[in-house]
């Protein structure tokens, strides 16, 4: 088996419009022309799916498991790379262990947190459940992991104490940026996209990229449209995603009396472009495995306002290429737009220092690293059967 001979199967939980499906696509984009081979299973489709066809790559989506195993072997796996949801991890390792494959897992986020012991009869369900999730996790780790790899280093730490593994079995691997994230849109690509988000003539325009899921802090960036109208009667916010929370996301704005300042332009691919158009890029999720989104506006050269959360310090220096606020209100991301935007030169330095930096993030080198570990698990399938 050599590097050009490779064939590496990836599986998703789903073809959704996720941080994960879109970090996947990006490599396999990159991965077209490195001479190993690359194939996808999703356990249930998703609007993403006619994405990953474009690639020309084989694609299964399937929630069998027999489908999902003869589909491995067709293809001539050498590795099966999970990507670390309770989903497509378990179903990946048992598929692999079936064929005495070894298994790369890819986490995106935290593990869930260890529930204490109950001291009431209402709370031994959840308790349970998260005992027995946490010992599966374990068997997993122990039946076919090769190699783990965390988009951060506070997801690293996190997995190594939670499953027990030595330092040597996880590798921080940071997402990276394709070419296109850093192309800015000519200034009638900008009119056009102004036009379609209704915005034509709002200044400031602040967006945020991120699911409308719990966690992400969408009502805290309302607060901080709220607070800035007054003095910024022109504000708008664009929250470009879509989720469960749309509906309560729409009657808060109601609620406080700004639902002309918001646009929910729905899931995108389309994303730097929309990036370019913001006067300040912002995120108030509570917690980011990585960031990307941050990131990707930092390479759209803008300037960005979010919570400082250990991830994002990997390429966010605060004051510098970007803006890190301790975790709080709308009120104090509001003080921060403020202040950006009544000093447009120290907005633009941050800007181009953001830029610059994120220059350091490319798809390229992650799937350098990537191919590395790839090899280092060949590697120990072939002193195993030889």
């Amino acid at each position: 088996m050599t590097a050009a001979t490779l064939r590496v199967l990836h599986l998703l939980p789903d073809l959704a419009m996720g941080g994960g499906q879109r970090v996947l696509l990006r490599l396999l984009e990159e991965f077209a022309g490195r001479g190993a081979e690359h194939a996808v299973a999703a356990l249930a489709g998703g609007p993403m799916e006619d994405a990953f066809r474009a690639t020309g790559m084989p694609l299964l989506i399937t929630g069998r498991f027999g489908q999902l195993r003869a589909f491995t072997r067709r293809f001539g796996a050498d590795i099966l790379h999970t990507n670390g949801t309770p989903y497509d991890r378990a179903f990946g390792q048992l598929v692999a262990a079936t064929l005495r494959l070894p298994v790369v897992n890819t986490f995106h986020g935290m593990p869930p947190g260890r529930i204490p012991w109950p001291r009431r009869p209402g709370d031994a369900a959840p308790f349970l459940r998260n005992r027995v999730m946490h010992c599966a996790n374990r068997l997993l780790t122990g039946l076919n992991l090769a190699e783990a790899v965390a988009v951060s280093t506070p997801v690293a730490d996190a997995y190594r104490l939670w499953l027990g593994l030595p330092e040597e079995r996880v590798t921080v691997i940071h997402n990276g940026l394709p070419p296109a994230a850093f192309a800015v849109p000519s200034e009638a690509e900008k009119q056009r996209l102004r036009a379609g988000l209704a915005i034509t003539g709002c200044a400031p325009v602040l967006i945020a990229v991120a699911r409308l899921v719990e966690g992400k802090g969408h009502a805290l960036l309302l607060d901080a449209l709220a607070g800035l109208l007054d003095r910024r009667p022109g504000a708008v916010l664009v929250l470009v995603g879509d989720g469960p929370l749309r509906g309560a996301i729409t009657e808060r704005a109601a609620d406080l009396g700004i639902g002309g300042q918001l646009r929910l332009p729905g899931t995108r691919t389309d994303v730097p472009a929309l990036l370019s158009l913001a006067d300040v890029a912002l995120s108030a999720s509570a917690f980011e495995g990585f960031g990307l989104a941050v990131l990707e506006a930092m390479a759209q050269g803008r300037p960005t306002v979010s919570f400082d959360l250990p991830s994002l310090r990997a390429f966010v220096e605060d004051g510098r290429s970007g803006i890190l606020l301790p975790p709080g209100d709308g009120r104090s991301i509001a003080a921060a737009v403020d202040a950006l935007l009544d000093a447009p030169d120290r907005a633009a330095a941050i800007g181009r220092a953001a830029r610059e930096r994120a220059a350091a993030f490319t798809v390229a080198r992650q799937a350098d690293a990537l191919e590395a570990v790839y090899a280092r698990a060949a590697a120990r399938r072939r002193q195993r059967a030889g």
